[in-house]
């Protein structure tokens, strides 16, 4: 079941159904932004390299990179958390570093 959570989590970021369900909505609509920019389409169901081409569509390469090593970051966190059973100070490291990427991803999303 681990290695389960964590692929979903590698993949889709979460383990929720209705997020992950979300998440598939969202590559179908950034498939079509990627064919309506010219950029190859079927590179919106790459989890992590979907952000950086979105970023180049848009003409922000540089802030595309941040979202891109963010977003990696942040679900490295997310499967460290899997691991992690007892509530200790690596815990409180790895969530505190998640909120952070988190927080950075969706400040670079919204502008």
């Amino acid at each position: 079941m681990i290695i389960v959570n964590v692929l979903l989590t590698l993949l889709f970021g979460t383990t929720s159904s209705f997020f992950i369900l979300t998440n598939f909505l969202t590559w179908l609509g950034v498939w079509k932004i990627f064919k309506k920019c010219g950029a190859t389409p079927w590179h919106a169901v790459i989890p992590y390299y979907r952000e950086y081409v979105m970023a180049e569509c848009a003409g922000r390469e540089a802030e595309g990179r941040v979202v891109f090593v963010s977003t990696i970051i942040s679900s490295l966190c997310s499967v460290i958390n899997i691991f992690l059973s007892s509530r200790n100070i690596v815990w409180v490291f790895v969530d505190i570093t998640q909120i952070v990427t988190g927080l950075v991803v969706l400040i670079y999303e919204l502008r």
